[in-house]
């Protein structure tokens, strides 16, 4: 079984251009969010502030081109189809929280404890959440895949984890030029480094290596999303647990 977690639209919420939402969010009314204690005070002043990216932003962040709204030349991402991509674009309430993330890390263990042993497989903000979940339930994990994470740290206790647990990260085309990417993949090739120093099964995997180039952030939207879906499932029947 394969769960898939993402993706994420969080990447790089430093940036000064960000678009900055403090109202007007829609949130689930039984859910105790930052987002719904304001709406029941009637207060503005405790509202939290959530973050968006604005369509250009993603584009160039999300690698589809190095300048808005102009594809790379061999993009595999699907740009006839863009505006629907841009229409799922919402704040991400989740980050509003004082522990961001762990609600997604508590439900993940959850859904293990229920549907038992799988894969994992996490996308962009989601990596942590991956690896958190992976450290609390090891025996039910077999395997975990990150596709371009943001996040790849792996505590010393967790590197034993992943000892037993295989661990797959992947990324895209067009990093050159890109520091920003080209520093989240190295922390994961230090993660994989970690791993296999701790006698586990882990590699990163850089498509173009591979011969699949023009690979988006988004991948699991891009044209040959298939052809990539086929080296994650022939890298699972190769290594991942028997559990």
């Amino acid at each position: 079984m394969v769960e898939w977690v993402g993706p994420s639209i969080s990447f790089g919420v430093e940036s000064p251009s960000m678009l900055s939402i403090t109202r007007g969010v829609r949130d689930r009314a039984s859910i105790p969010s930052p987002s719904n204690r304001a709406k029941a005070r009637d207060s503005s002043t405790i509202a939290p502030t959530l973050t968006k990216y604005r369509n250009e932003q993603a584009w160039v962040n999300f690698r589809i081109g190095a300048k808005p709204f102009i594809p790379f030349e061999n993009t595999q991402f699907p740009v006839d189809s863009a505006e629907q991509y841009f229409a799922q674009m919402v704040p991400n309430t989740e980050t509003s929280y004082a522990e961001a993330g762990q609600a997604t890390v508590d439900a993940l263990a959850k859904l293990l404890d229920r549907v038992g042993p799988a894969v994992l497989v996490v996308h962009s903000q989601s990596g942590a959440y991956g690896i958190a979940a992976a450290v609390a339930r090891p025996a039910l994990v077999k395997a975990l895949i990150s596709v371009e994470p943001v996040n790849c740290a792996i505590s010393d206790s967790g590197s034993a984890v992943f000892s037993h647990v295989p661990f797959l990260t992947v990324f895209g085309d067009f990093q050159a030029g890109n520091p920003g990417w080209q520093r989240l993949m190295t922390n994961c090739i230090n993660a994989v480094d970690k791993v296999r120093a701790a006698h586990g099964v882990a590699e990163n995997i850089y498509l173009p290596d591979r011969g699949t180039r023009g690979n988006s952030h988004m991948m699991m939207m891009d044209r040959n999303n298939l052809a990539v879906a086929d080296l994650l499932l022939a890298w699972l029947g190769e290594h991942r647990s028997a559990r």
